[in-house]
């Protein structure tokens, strides 16, 4: 019998990172959505297993197949 399995999860991770902008370079920022902050800034190449907080298990599926 073969049975196909399924694990899904949410990994939380949270970086601080202080950032010199002038007040037209933030009213910039605050327009962007966070996609275009992030490549910008590069928030999520330098966010690591050093700033886990949460792994949450969202789901475990399995089914016979």
């Amino acid at each position: 019998m073969r049975v196909q399995i399924v694990y899904t999860e949410t990994i939380t991770r949270e970086m601080t990172k202080e950032i010199e902008m002038t007040k037209s370079e933030y009213k910039e920022f605050l327009k962007m959505n966070k996609y275009e902050q992030d490549r910008k800034y590069d928030f999520c190449g330098e966010c690591s297993d050093e700033h886990h907080i949460d792994t949450t298990i969202v789901s475990i599926y399995h089914e016979v197949i």
